[in-house]
């Protein structure tokens, strides 16, 4: 069975997606980060020659703060690629350029695309000799989606690189059974990256 895959069809659904998710996620997420970074800047001048007892409970805060910030990222990512998954990667048949753009949609450095056995359906960039074989025996945050819960792995060795970077994997149910989105970036190229700089205490 020849499938006819029309490029401009699938960038337009794909941008669509994108940019009925961009003002439900990212503005608000704009908006809470420069509300937490502008607030914790005024903690940090009115708190100048304060006691050390003051400036650790400062730091306590920007942790918390931190987390709570961190913990509302990592939903929103992965709500988007339920959603963005379930629409455009639940064919019968995913094509690599489909794949590598809804991908690079997120920003994404690496990517995989699994069924329901944790067997590589889809592996960005590419690494045809990967397809078919299973991943989730090498990684948790992969075998967690097969088993059917999000989840974020540490800092991982990409699947065709080896390169370092934060994966968010999702599982989502298709007419063909469960598979799974895993797409990752080197942490320092996303929000969370920035943020954290400026928002965790200096160690020391």
């Amino acid at each position: 069975m020849t499938i006819t895959w029309n490029k401009d069809s699938f960038r337009r659904r794909v941008n669509d997606l994108y940019r009925s998710e961009l003002a439900r996620v990212w503005l608000p997420a704009v908006c809470l980060l420069t509300a937490l970074v502008g607030g914790m800047s005024f903690l940090l001048l009115r708190g100048e020659g304060q006691a050390r007892g003051q400036l650790e409970e400062r730091y306590a805060l920007r942790g918390v703060l931190a987390s709570h910030f961190v913990s509302s990222y990592v939903r929103d990512v992965q709500a988007r690629e339920t959603a963005y998954a379930t629409n455009l990667l639940a064919g019968r048949e995913v094509t690599a350029a489909e794949f590598a753009l809804v991908s690079r949609t997120f920003g994404f450095d690496a990517a995989v695309l699994l069924d329901g056995e944790g067997r590589a359906l889809n592996v960005l960039p590419a690494k045809p000799e990967l397809i078919g074989k299973r991943l989730d025996g090498k990684y948790a945050h992969l075998r967690a989606a097969v088993a059917g819960r999000s989840a974020v792995s540490g800092v991982v060795p990409s699947a065709a690189r080896a390169e370092p970077i934060v994966a968010l994997a999702v599982p989502f149910e298709t007419p063909f059974g469960r598979r799974v989105f895993s797409g990752g970036t080197p942490i320092a190229t996303t929000p969370l990256g920035p943020y954290l700089d400026n928002t965790l205490p200096f160690k020391g």
